[in-house]
């Protein structure tokens, strides 16, 4: 890789680290966190369901 500077090509080394190996590692952890998200927010939609559920559709209160 080179970078111009003052109209003189200079040679810039690549990072010590970057050796391209957590690539994959990052992936992975990022799935694993998608997932916990998604079921959370499964588990708080079914609970809004079954509360939902539980009450009766037209429960015929008085209206006051």
């Amino acid at each position: 890789m080179t970078q111009k500077e003052d109209g003189a090509a200079v040679e810039i080394p690549p990072a010590a680290n970057d050796n391209g190996g957590g690539k994959g590692e990052v992936a992975r952890h990022f799935r694993t966190v998608a997932r916990a998200i998604g079921r959370q927010i499964a588990r708080e939609h079914f609970a809004a369901w079954e509360r939902k559920r539980g009450q009766a559709a037209n429960d015929n209160r008085p209206v006051i």
